[in-house]
């Protein structure tokens, strides 16, 4: 019996680097990294690259934006494809959902890979919202998949460490921690490593077909995630209260001149970071929606990386990219002035 082909595209990115690595893991696929050109010519990149070749992943060039004919060749043999496209390369994925349907790719998993919003809240989420109807619409197998908060990024909104840094940690300096109202909403939150890893064992199961799964380590309010850092560096945060009526107001000026989004308007980061404050930390949003899968459901024998657990890894290995040991120092996310290309979850 043959094996499954999974492309990743987008894959030297801080999303689809994890999610190579865990489908390398499983040895239970073929996979293929689609990388961009541009990419395969920067040395930068040159360490991720020899990692995935040493893994025995294939590499293939393109981008979303390719020609049908080069999309063609890049899907040839493919059975799976994970798109991780940066969030302003969202609608870019409907031309490959249509070449992909053409050339008998069984299932397409969108660029998600985030907190769970319902419609009509976040213009990011109502571009994934276009791509999903224009997936459903085409008869191609597909899955969706959220993941809550990554640490990695949401712990620049505790103490302002950029993600994937490798600057000393904790900070050494006064450190003020902006809590959104009472800042008592639980938020789902997950290890970027445990997004790869779920992620690698949903695409290949049959259960998760034509469905829509959600990914968690845990949910922590803004509060508890502050009461845990502090105990575990043993840093003293100052706790300063935002009123969420101005980033209420600030949300529906945005919104106000916003441009339709099934014209692909530029979506700025003041629009996301304030999209996401609204929705996660007044609404409530993201938390585990009543008619997804669930990771821990489908896999209960994998035990994700807690909160505490990491910033107690970070703290002892003395930077925040040092709290990964399980793989080579390839430069994961931003580290060494590469940017990942799917870095969008805040």
């Amino acid at each position: 019996m043959s094996v499954a082909a999974v492309l990743v595209i987008g894959a030297t990115g801080a999303t689809g680097l994890n999610i190579v690595h865990g489908l390398a893991a499983l040895r239970t696929s073929r996979v293929i990294a689609l990388i961009r050109p541009s990419s395969l010519a920067n040395p930068a990149y040159a360490a991720r690259l020899a990692h995935f070749r040493s893994l025995g992943v294939e590499i293939r060039t393109g981008t979303t934006k390719d020609t049908e004919q080069e999309i063609r060749a890049w899907l040839k043999g493919v059975d799976i494809v994970v798109s991780t496209v940066v969030y302003s390369d969202l609608l870019s994925q409907r031309d490959v959902v249509r070449i992909a349907k053409e050339v008998g790719v069984k299932r397409f998993i969108p660029s998600d890979f985030s907190t769970h919003c319902p419609p009509g809240v976040m213009a990011l989420q109502g571009k994934k919202d276009i791509v999903h109807k224009h997936i459903i619409e085409s008869g191609i197998g597909y899955t969706f998949i959220n993941t809550g908060s990554w640490f990695e990024v949401i712990l620049q909104e505790v103490d302002g460490t950029l993600p994937f840094g490798t600057n000393p940690f904790p900070p050494r300096r006064a450190v003020t921690f902006k809590v959104v109202g009472s800042g008592d909403k639980p938020n789902a939150i997950t290890h970027l490593p445990d997004v790869g890893n779920l992620v690698a064992k949903i695409v290949l199961d049959p259960r998760t077909l034509n469905k829509y799964v959600f990914c968690m380590a845990e949910t922590l309010s803004m509060n508890q995630m502050g009461r845990i850092y502090e105990e575990e560096t043993g840093t003293k945060l100052v706790w300063k209260n935002l009123d969420p009526a101005l980033l209420l107001k600030r949300y529906k000026d945005l919104h106000a001149v916003l441009p339709p989004l099934d014209t692909d308007p530029e979506l700025t980061p003041i629009q996301n970071l304030t999209d996401y404050g609204i929705s996660r930390w007044i609404r409530g949003d993201n938390v585990p929606p009543a008619e997804a899968l669930k990771s821990w459901e489908l896999y209960p024998d994998y035990k994700c990386l807690m909160w505490r657990e990491w910033l107690r890894s970070a703290v002892k290995n003395g930077t925040v990219e040092g709290a990964r040991t399980d793989v080579p120092d390839i430069g994961w996310g931003s580290k060494k002035g590469v940017r990942g290309r799917g870095d969008q979850n805040l």
